[in-house]
């Protein structure tokens, strides 16, 4: 299986975004226990082609709530919410164990040329209103 049979919208790209898209996928292999995401960076888009990844917060006292687990061919799309301005989810993406996956980054940031002006990229954006004390 392809990265793009798991992407709902591919089939409606024109063959010039399809390209760019696949153009921006990096194949990478984690190791068990290696934090994929911590919200640090904008990690993009990660879709697992096998393994297992585990998505958590930290509550008040440190302690690991697990919020969802990933598995073959699932999408996270909370890794990309950095490409939105303003939103910020503090959650952590760590390898359950060895894991194969395909990131879509680059393309993330892009502004589309239907929406000028606005800026995707929002990686170390910063403001008082969504800040944790």
């Amino acid at each position: 299986m392809e990265f793009y049979e798991v992407l709902p919208f591919w089939d409606k790209l024109t063959e010039k975004q399809k390209n760019a898209l696949s153009g921006s996928v990096i194949h990478r292999t984690i190791e068990k226990g290696t934090i994929v995401h911590d919200g640090s960076v904008c990690t993009g888009l990660l879709l697992v082609k096998s393994g297992q990844l585990r998505a958590y917060i930290l509550s008040d006292e440190g302690r690991e709530i697990t919020i969802y687990r990933l598995f073959d061919w699932d999408i996270c799309l909370f890794s990309a919410s950095c490409v939105l301005n303003s939103i910020q989810f503090e959650i952590i993406i760590e390898a359950d164990q060895q894991v194969s996956l395909e990131v879509i980054c680059e393309q993330m940031g892009r502004t589309p040329p239907w929406i000028p002006g606005i800026e995707l990229r929002a990686d170390g954006y910063e403001c008082n209103f969504y800040q944790k004390q």
